[in-house]
């Protein structure tokens, strides 16, 4: 289960508990404007490789995590979609749960708003 208190206005980070690993991680916010600055479709579920790759180096400098390989999401957003934050963990130990909760709150934004 996760608990994510407001962004806080100041450095727009959110803080996440993952029960299920007991660890705390902050993250940046994905852009809420209308305009996305990596011109990603709004709909993760639409992603191509490309996008997919495109939103992994997105993450690794924003994060500054050591940089993805994409060999290992050789995918679209539709795949990305049926893996589990263990699979992603599985994929990029350092930062696969910020890769996680941030691609499901892109989907969960996608599929709850219009």
């Amino acid at each position: 289960m996760y608990v994510c208190p407001e962004p806080l206005a100041s450095d727009m980070q959110t803080e996440m508990i993952c029960g299920h690993h007991q660890e705390r991680l902050e993250w940046r916010v994905p852009p809420t404007s209308a305009h996305d600055p990596l011109h990603l479709p709004k709909d993760p579920r639409c992603w191509s490789r490309d996008d997919v790759a495109t939103w992994l180096r997105h993450m690794a400098a924003l994060h500054q995590l050591p940089q993805v390989p994409t060999d290992r999401f050789l995918m679209n957003g539709k795949a990305l979609c049926l893996m589990s934050m263990d699979m992603f963990l599985g994929r990029v130990p350092l930062g696969g749960k910020l890769l996680y909760k941030d691609f499901q709150l892109r989907l969960g934004k996608a599929m709850y708003t219009s």
